[in-house]
């Protein structure tokens, strides 16, 4: 005999007809089935051997059959089962007989218990394989114990039990929110009241849902300095530094945004950015410096509170902003070691500077390497400096490359713009070096003369520079009032590679649009370094000193300038023997209110020997009638005169036809009213070609700085007016005015 089947349990469907039940597993023994109804209610019983039921086919390979003493109600369900006690009562003896069907008896045996245990198995909860939970196979779990631990199985009845005291604890108006239920997210049902708790992280925010996750959730992903454990004030009074220090550092560490809610927070000392920082300012946020520092800076990136250089990298701000009280020796934002930081919507107040400790800048990059700042709309204001760049031109360690500020604004700051070397050679620098852009600036009572409390002239400038190479600045509007006092220069100090376009300067009263000696702070050059400036578009209007001053160890450089003034606010000069010294600086110099007459492209030098004035200062093109006179003293009256000039730049071609009168005078003959006057140089004379002409004239000329010719003989001597007397001439002359 064998057992051929791996099932041990046969269910049927019970239909109060059907009483014969056939199943196809061995078994041994009538005894060994456990037979067990299950009726249309849901309850289950196990019926009895005679009573109930009669089996058939004990011992049989093929199975057998259970009949019931009555058909059982339906639906319901039948169910048989080989349930076999676990023992082995077969007693083999040595030397005994080998009766193979006792044997296979007990083989038999043993393999229906192995498979009655895995019918068991089989019924049993199961984790399938790779996965985390236990598969009930859509079936009920019954008898399970009340929950203890917060993930253990709640039945049924526990859950009403719950409901239940939920709604015994409410009392009072059932619209009060201690007495309204809420379903979680989570799913548990709690007060609405929950959503008040401020402490517990399972209630508050957590109870109400958001895009896919609930307003906890989305909290947890910021850093706001007010909250705990940080709990920074922000009430204009309390000292904020160290927990605000702390939670900059966690929420970076982190890779957490700051959020700054509104209110005034007030610092003792210097504030270090750490790196990755993604800071946001609330509207009304202010941070504001309260004693003077170490640093002599109100926040840094690039350092620890220690003063130890870390990186200042792929940050972004915005919204910032900060008030240094006006404590002289502060900066405003400084950084060193910065590489792709971003700052949105800035502000900047009240940054003074010292003469004992420097200070006083509102942006300040300086130190290691600095490549990739770029600072959008910042706003500067009642500050000494407004935008600084320091770094080591000649290609030393430190680097202040690729600094970038675009949209700015300041109010009453005294130098809006400086860069500084401080080197040897800043002459021998590259842009890789050394490269700041301003891309768009209002400025309003900006470029003060002097600084209140300083002896001299602190900046005198609206863009400064000590060895500063690389600036670069497009579209400058510059409004002055007349209380605010005068602009020392456009332009001042030593600036290399410098490139400027775009400007238009409206002050009462500028000085020099160009000063080439050094600015009244940090620690001025004292070698000579040719200055190489690239400006193009300057247009001051202003009642002006001279156009360009130079300095005794900063020569003009290689420099290029087109600048429009507005002569009628007066103009003194256009520049100074040191400016001209050294031949290597060009201006085309725009007179506005001539409709644009200009000295067209010419060195300083040549500007400076020809008369240094707004009168060299002519119009491209030009053509009309003029009237010849005599300038010979004598008074005579010309008849048949006929004139008309053509000026092409500053070749002027003037023909005239004229008749001396009768006269005896023996006073060399002149003919005035040219209409330009010759340039102030020899050479400006030129040759007359007369197609009349009376007996004895050759030739005439027009000497340097007047508007008359003069007339010779064939000997080269003067001729007079008598030798001319009652002759006609017909005269082309061509001179440079």
């Amino acid at each position: 005999m064998t057992v051929n089947t791996i099932s041990s349990i046969a269910e049927f469907d019970t239909n109060g007809v059907t009483t014969n039940f056939p199943f196809y597993f061995k078994f041994l023994a009538n005894e060994d089935l456990v037979v067990t109804y299950v009726d249309p209610m849901g309850f289950s019983s196990t019926l009895n051997l005679g009573t109930h039921y009669t089996v058939n086919g004990a011992g049989n390979d093929q199975g057998g059959s259970i009949v019931t003493t009555s058909a059982l109600a339906g639906p319901g369900q039948l169910v048989v089962s080989r349930e076999m006690e676990a023992f082995q009562q077969t007693s083999l003896r040595n030397q005994g007989k080998f009766l193979a069907e006792t044997h296979e008896d007990v083989f038999d045996r043993l393999t229906m218990l192995i498979q009655q245990g895995l019918s068991l198995f089989k019924r049993a909860l199961t984790r399938p394989l790779g996965r985390e939970y236990f598969f009930g196979e859509n079936r009920r779990i019954a008898n399970v114990a009340d929950p203890v631990a917060a993930q253990d199985v709640v039945t049924k009845h526990y859950n009403e039990l719950y409901v239940a005291q939920l709604l015994s604890e409410l009392a009072g108006p059932i619209n009060n929110s201690a007495n309204v239920l809420y379903v979680f997210p989570d799913g548990v049902a709690r007060k609405v009241q929950d959503l008040a708790n401020k402490t517990n992280p399972l209630l508050g925010a957590a109870g109400i849902g958001f895009k896919g996750s609930t307003v906890f959730d989305r909290l947890s992903q910021v850093v706001n300095i007010k909250d705990a454990p940080f709990a920074v004030k922000g009430d204009n009074t309390t000292l904020d530094h160290d927990n605000l220090v702390a939670c900059l550092d966690y929420a970076a560490a982190q890779g957490l945004p700051v959020v700054v809610p509104a209110g005034v927070y007030q610092f003792n000392n210097w504030i270090p950015l750490p790196d990755k920082l993604k800071m946001i300012f609330e509207p009304g946020a202010r941070w504001q410096l309260t004693a003077q520092t170490v640093l002599g800076g109100f926040i840094c990136g690039g350092y620890t509170q220690a003063l130890v250089h870390r990186p200042f990298t792929e940050v972004e701000i915005y919204g910032i902003d900060l008030d240094c009280s006006e404590l002289p020796n502060e900066n405003g934002f400084n950084a060193i070691n910065a590489v792709n930081v971003k700052v949105y919507n800035p502000k900047v107040r009240n940054v003074k500077y010292s003469t004992v400790n420097q200070g006083g800048k509102a942006f300040q990059f300086e130190g290691d390497v600095v490549d990739g700042v770029h600072i959008y709309n910042p706003y500067i204001e009642n500050c000494t400096i407004g935008i600084n760049s320091h770094a080591d031109p000649t290609g030393g360690a430190e680097v202040a490359r690729f600094i970038s500020y675009y949209n700015v604004v300041m109010r009453n700051v005294d130098v809006p713009f400086n860069v500084d070397g401080q080197f040897a050679t800043p002459e021998t620098g590259t842009a890789t070096n050394m490269s700041t852009t301003v891309i768009g600036a209002n400025l309003f009572n900006c470029g003060r003369l002097t600084y209140p409390g300083n002896s001299g002239a602190l900046g005198a400038g609206i863009v400064c520079g000590d060895r500063g190479f690389g600036l670069r600045i497009s579209g400058l509007r510059l409004i002055n009032t007349a209380a605010y006092g005068a602009i020392g220069a456009v332009f001042r100090g030593t600036l290399f590679a410098a490139q400027f376009r775009d400007f238009v300067i409206n002050a009462p009263t500028v000085a020099n649009v160009i000063d080439l000696t050094p600015v009244g702070y940090g620690f001025a050059s004292s070698g000579g370094h040719p200055c190489t400036i690239d400006a193009k578009d300057i247009n001051v209007f202003a009642s002006l000193g001279l156009i360009a001053r130079g300095y005794s160890d900063a020569k003009m450089g290689l420099s290029r300038f087109e600048i429009m003034i507005d002569s009628t606010l007066g103009n003194t000069g256009i520049c100074d023997a040191e400016a001209a010294a050294s031949g290597l600086g060009f201006l085309d110099l725009t007179l506005r209110h001539t409709g644009n007459f200009h000295t067209r492209m010419q060195t300083f030098q040549a500007l400076f020997a020809n008369g240094n004035t707004a009168n060299l200062c002519l119009p491209d093109y030009a053509e009309g009638a003029w009237t010849p006179t005599d300038a010979s003293g004598a008074g005579l009256a010309f008849s048949g005169v006929s004139a008309y000039f053509v000026r092409e730049g500053r070749r002027v071609t003037a023909n005239f036809s004229i008749t001396f009168p009768s006269t005896a005078s023996v006073a060399a003959a002149k003919i005035g009213g040219l209409p330009f006057a010759s340039m102030s140089r020899p050479e400006a004379g030129a040759t007359i070609f007369a197609f009349k002409a009376a007996t004895g004239l050759t030739t005439g000329l027009v000497r340097a700085s007047v508007n008359k010719i003069e007339l010779f003989s064939e000997s080269g001597g003067a001729i007079s007016n008598s030798a001319l007397a009652g002759q006609s001439l017909i005269v082309s002359v061509s001179y440079f005015a």
